[in-house]
């Protein structure tokens, strides 16, 4: 399965070992130079070899297995599914989205890795807005397996698929059915957050009790 990365930060660099390890077909595409793409992953192996999570050879033989471009189309050609991670910018996503579609027309998932940005918002004017949807990893995005996916108007096919390619991915994915400021996982922060706020106003505990 080839899988494209688009935007190489800690995130995207995290998510694309992750697909390595696996054994997936890894495509990392970003404007900056590769040799600073390579740098990022090369610290997201280094860490998990010196967590005991891998091997030195596992790791050498994961980053070989991945390419490197700064050609767009080069990366997203024949690709099974876009994972999109560059900067929270609306801008940028809305022209990335539309660039990515006009190479592969409505074959490919592109999944943004967004924490505060909801579907509706991220296909606004792209050419197959049904194919866009959020998958929101949680950093370390290497260590932690979970991720959220967000696709209201996504087809059902649609959201199987990207729960398919996460799993072979070696992640866990679950779907949030809704737009909902925070998905899953950080409204249930909140609203933690809120409650211990309240014991604390209320008398029950101190401050660094509930923290």
């Amino acid at each position: 399965m080839k899988i494209a990365f688009v935007g190489t930060g800690m995130i995207g660099s995290g998510l694309a070992v992750n697909a390595a390890l696996k054994g997936q077909n890894v495509v990392l595409y970003d404007v900056v130079d590769t040799d600073i793409v390579k740098n990022t992953v090369n610290k997201v192996l280094d860490i998990l070899v010196e967590a005991g999570a891998i091997d030195r050879s596992r790791a050498d033989e994961a980053f070989a297995s991945m390419s490197f471009t700064q050609d767009l189309a080069e990366a997203v050609s024949n690709a099974d599914f876009v994972q999109e991670c560059v900067p929270e910018k609306i801008e940028l996503k809305h022209s990335t989205y539309r660039s990515i579609q006009e190479i592969c027309g409505q074959d490919v998932i592109i999944a943004s890795s967004t924490s505060g940005m909801f579907p509706s918002k991220l296909s606004e004017g792209a050419l197959y807005p049904e194919k866009i949807i959020v998958g929101h990893p949680y950093n370390p995005s290497y260590l932690l397996p979970l991720i959220e996916i967000c696709g209201p108007h996504a087809s059902q096919e649609t959201l199987d698929k990207a729960c398919e390619v996460y799993k072979a991915m070696g992640k866990e994915p679950v779907i949030c059915k809704k737009e909902v400021t925070g998905f899953i996982v950080n409204s249930l922060s909140w609203g933690v957050m809120d409650d211990g706020i309240q014991k604390v106003l209320d008398g029950i505990c101190e401050v660094e009790d509930v923290d």
